[in-house]
């Protein structure tokens, strides 16, 4: 059952649920092995090299995606973005860099 389906919304409100996905990439961490990923995870170290142009990239493809709704007619105020996992950190860049106020945005794990 998908997940929508068991939230306890009143169906009245109009909500727009959005859930992309995130880009078929090589993992360095992985042996290269291509997976999905917001960006390449090059090592688990405290000092590894962070793949700063892949988590921009996929920032601005959120971005993107938020901006299609504002044209859309969707203030931003009312726009809440969520991710789990790499997801969560592309939320908040993609967030907090936005040109537009959100409505908040939330980061799970």
């Amino acid at each position: 059952m998908p997940i929508i389906d068991r939230l306890p919304l009143c169906h009245t409100h109009a909500i727009r649920f959005l859930f992309p996905n995130a880009p078929h990439i090589p993992v360095t961490i992985n042996q290269g092995q291509i997976m999905p990923a917001w960006y390449d995870i090059y090592a688990l170290t405290l000092d590894s090299k962070i793949d700063t142009t892949g988590i921009l990239q996929s920032a601005d493809a959120i971005q993107q995606i938020m901006l299609k709704e504002i044209e859309r007619g969707i203030a931003s105020e009312k726009i809440i973005l969520v991710g789990f996992s790499q997801g969560g950190a592309i939320a908040l860049e993609a967030g907090l860099s936005f040109c537009h106020k959100l409505a908040g945005i939330l980061a799970l794990s």
